[in-house]
């Protein structure tokens, strides 16, 4: 993993990810979670929506502003 002060998603310029699977359980969830917590050390502006029954995206990104 590069130092915190890389951007480590330099060939990341869409201004969308969009994390789908048709099956669950295999890892949307913290990828998703990785992904953006990743882009926002690095100063990105980052917006995740949850569309799961039972979120726990704010579990997994502790120090975050969440709105339910």
């Amino acid at each position: 993993m590069p130092p915190e002060s890389e951007d480590p998603l330099p060939s990341l310029t869409a201004s969308r990810v969009v994390v789908v699977a048709g099956k669950g359980g295999v890892g949307k969830t913290t990828v998703t979670a990785v992904i953006a917590r990743a882009a926002a050390n690095v100063g990105r502006r980052v917006l995740v929506v949850e569309l799961d029954g039972k979120p726990i995206l704010d579990q997994l990104l502790p120090g975050i502003e969440v709105r339910h």
